[in-house]
């Protein structure tokens, strides 16, 4: 989810004083209207070129509170790029975890269709995906670094029952937040918005939607919610 996408990854590296690495699951299982579907293709298909290859797509791993297998879809787009340079980080990956087959066929058929088709493939995907099912947002941020002269690692999860309502709680959150800036701001939101002050104000919406943070990687919360990868 653009803005909010950038904006957690940042908030959660600076609770460290150095951050090497950082490593980014965005899970969302919901329908998609033709404008989010647009977006979410952006950072599947419309990729900067990188300075590296990225790594395969892998299927069926197990993450963390995460309700079944999924598959992971690598990418990179603008604000990714742009929080790796702001973080100054030596090491990031970023996935898409999807689940659902018709979602995962929709995006390898949209690499070869035109803009339009492409979106209605997504919308048409994630729609079979979740019919007779519930919805579910789960993002998955984790950096290690150093914190106090420690080797340490941090990871964030945040959960939401769907995609609307975590747009709507950025959204508010946001103007609000620009509400009271003495002026105007054009950008990323990662790079414009006072993040501290954004969190305060995203974390105080009683919208249903879940941040927790943990002093351990992935792995560990495997063990701890019953999986491993």
């Amino acid at each position: 989810m653009p803005g909010l996408s950038g904006i957690l990854p940042v908030w959660l590296a600076r609770k460290l004083g150095r951050v090497d690495a950082l490593h980014c699951w965005f899970g969302v299982f919901d329908r998609f209207t033709p404008g989010g579907a647009e977006d979410y293709l952006e950072g599947v298909l419309r990729t900067p070129a990188s300075q590296h290859t990225l790594p395969r797509r892998q299927s069926n791993v197990i993450l963390p509170f995460f309700p079944r297998p999924v598959l992971l879809q690598p990418y990179e787009d603008e604000e990714s790029l742009r929080v790796t340079e702001q973080l100054a980080l030596r090491y990031s990956r970023w996935y898409l975890a999807l689940d659902g087959e018709h979602l995962a066929r929709a995006l390898e058929t949209a690499r070869v269709l035109p803009r339009e088709a492409a979106i209605q493939a997504v919308v048409e995907g994630a729609t079979l995906d979740v019919a007779g099912r519930h919805a579910w947002v789960n993002f998955l941020i984790q950096v290690d670094g150093v914190r106090q002269g420690t080797s340490t690692t941090l990871t964030l999860l945040l959960r939401a029952p769907g995609i609307a309502q975590l747009t709507a709680a950025c959204a508010a959150a946001c103007a609000k937040w620009l509400l009271k800036s003495p002026e105007p701001v054009l950008g990323l939101a990662a790079e414009c918005i006072d993040i501290e002050a954004f969190m305060l104000l995203f974390c105080q919406e009683q919208t249903g939607i879940d941040i927790e943070l943990f002093d351990r990687g992935i792995e560990h919360l495997n063990e701890m919610s019953g999986g491993a990868l």
